[in-house]
């Protein structure tokens, strides 16, 4: 994990990482660089789902994508989360916002039906429009 922070570090996308009190990282979220103007100009959809058991410290990997008016998707960001919990999908929305700019606000926000971030996603984006794929 240090290896990758210290390669965030020199690159040019940007990130925020969350520890708790025993120093251990418990959230990360990368906002690639090479998307940020994407993601301004495609703010119309958002969609998001969280993946759990993909990586060696089972982190679950919330993968948030942007569509294009080409129905052409592109990763807006990732975060590794320590759990599924509404707390720290607040956290990574939050932190969403914050690096992409508090105007982004997308106009329809679709994700599974998994409550916790459900529930963040109606604090974090209140006048976006959310639905639920199957």
């Amino acid at each position: 994990m240090q290896h990758l922070l210290t390669c965030l570090q020199e690159g040019s996308d940007e990130f925020s990482f969350l520890v708790n009190s025993e120093e251990e990282c418990t959230g990360l979220l990368i906002v690639p660089s090479r998307t940020k103007e994407c993601t301004r100009q495609f703010s119309k959809v958002g969609q998001m789902d969280s993946a759990y058991r993909t990586n060696r410290y089972e982190m679950p990997l919330l993968h948030v994508v942007g569509m294009t008016n080409t129905n052409t998707s592109f990763t807006i960001a990732l975060c590794f989360l320590r759990s599924e919990s509404q707390a720290n999908y607040r956290w990574a929305l939050s932190e969403l916002r914050t690096k992409l700019g508090n105007e982004y606000v997308s106009g329809v926000v679709v994700t599974d039906r998994e409550l916790a971030l459900m529930n963040a996603v109606a604090i974090s984006f209140p006048r976006s429009k959310h639905l639920m794929c199957s």
